[in-house]
């Protein structure tokens, strides 16, 4: 962890894979994935000693937190299909976040709490659902088939509106569907490869990976759509991409040889280092609820993280 600024990094975990930081509402919790036992483990955020949530049969993956904070979601795969699970803070017993269809789910809580939008993954089909959170029938969005089941930040600020990944033209390309009406938008067309959309603070632009450049880097796009500004040009690899709280600063893992925490205004410019990391790969960065502190996982050379935007749908 370092604050926003990137000084004054502080080793909070010491295990070889600790991945997935999580904060809490309030900003007083870190909850996180161990590979230690692959369970999900939360650490105090000022440092401290950290504490298993699970000990479940299967591999246990951090998801989001209860609004309220009273328990992190989970995912567990390996015992059955893939479910959503809630883990209680008070030691309670770890029960499903909602009855989901069969199948593998992959899902995430809408900005308020309400509802939750998953991919079920099923017979070599993925298609976008929502449920209610107070109860009612479950609602399919998409029946293609070809959804992307890593998810990244898909709710709009407030909660109208879903952005996901698609393959259904042939190339992955984003599209927004509406949570009331069920409309849905592509959001961008190009001939290669768009994914890994996440909205910005006011939901007025989505940032996203996309190789139309002849190498994956940064792009933006209105979220009413138009034409995508490229935000990064180098020869690095970019993934881990976050806005600032105040939408005005991108904040992203680069790497090529050596490993760098690097920002950039969100309107273009220069970049600047935050953090270097010689001899570690980086993944899954996430920024604290005061927007003080940023979160992430250092893990050795030997492990280094690759791939698209790296999740934990992907792992």
């Amino acid at each position: 962890m370092s604050n926003a600024d990137g000084t004054h990094p502080v080793r909070l975990t010491h295990g070889i894979w600790d991945a997935t930081p999580l904060w809490s509402p309030d900003g007083r919790w870190i909850a996180y994935y161990s590979d230690h036992n692959a369970d999900v483990w939360m650490v105090p955020s000022a440092g401290g000693e950290s504490r298993q949530l699970t000990s479940g049969p299967a591999r246990d993956f951090p998801y989001g937190w209860l609004r309220d904070g009273s328990g992190v979601i989970l995912q567990r795969r390996g015992a059955g299909d893939d479910q959503l699970l809630v883990a209680p803070l008070d030691g309670g017993p770890v029960r499903p976040l909602f009855a989901a269809p069969a199948g593998n789910v992959y899902g995430y809580p809408s900005p308020d709490g309400s509802n939750v939008a998953f991919i079920l993954s099923r017979a070599g089909r993925s298609t976008l659902w929502v449920q209610n959170m107070t109860g009612g029938p479950v609602r399919q969005l998409t029946t293609e088939g070809f959804e992307d089941v890593r998810l990244v930040r898909m709710w709009s600020p407030d909660g109208k509106q879903l952005l996901y990944t698609s393959g259904r033209t042939g190339t992955t390309d984003l599209w927004i569907a509406n949570v009331e009406t069920g409309q849905l938008r592509q959001l961008t067309d190009d001939i290669h490869n768009d994914w890994g959309g996440t909205w910005s603070p006011d939901g007025r632009w989505v940032l996203f990976y996309s190789d139309r450049g002849g190498q994956q880097d940064l792009w933006v796009v209105a979220a009413e759509g138009g034409p995508a500004r490229r935000v990064t040009a180098d020869l690095r690899y970019e993934n881990n991409a976050i806005w600032s709280h105040d939408g005005r600063t991108i904040t992203y893992a680069s790497q090529n040889v050596a490993v760098s925490l690097d920002a950039m205004p969100a309107e273009g410019g220069t970049k600047r280092t935050l953090v270097a990391l010689d001899g570690y790969g980086l993944a899954d960065l996430t920024l604290s609820p005061t927007a003080g502190r940023r979160c992430f996982p250092r893990t050795a050379a030997a492990i280094r993280t690759s791939g698209r935007c790296p999740s934990p749908a992907a792992r």
